[in-house]
């Protein structure tokens, strides 16, 4: 996604956690990320092969967040899967964040906590979220 880097330097510095959870298998991701250069600005990558769960199982959301060591009502969850990745989120207490664009909303949900159509939104987010 644009902006992918930018946003993961972004919260470094302003010292929050960052992780990476996705479905797939483990090679694959890790590859993924090394080619990316992302992996220095993570605080924990957890990839569902190795979990033995894929999203949107509580389960690892709940691994993700032991892997972070974050409480879930202080984790915001950012994909652009509806239901793999926002309500696998919400399931477990951690904020939602759609990034619309790749897949619809289903008529039949209840609307996202947060929406955003590029990553540079959510410093705008973090931005929003600090001052209150």
């Amino acid at each position: 996604m644009p902006g992918h880097r930018d946003i993961l330097e972004v919260a470094r510095k302003r010292g929050i956690k960052t992780g990476l959870l996705t479905n797939g298998r483990t090679k694959t991701q890790n590859t993924k990320v090394d080619l990316l250069g992302i992996r220095p600005l993570l605080d924990c990558i957890i990839i569902s092969e190795a979990t033995g769960y894929k999203k949107p199982a509580p389960e690892i959301f709940q691994i993700a967040l032991e892997e972070a060591g974050t409480e879930a009502h202080e984790t915001w969850f950012v994909g652009d899967h509806p239901i793999n990745d926002v309500k696998g989120a919400t399931s477990v207490g951690i904020t939602g964040i759609w990034m619309s664009g790749s897949h619809e909303w289903p008529a039949d949900e209840p609307p996202p906590t947060f929406e955003i159509d590029s990553l540079d939104q959510l410093e705008l987010l973090i931005d929003i979220t600090e001052r209150s």
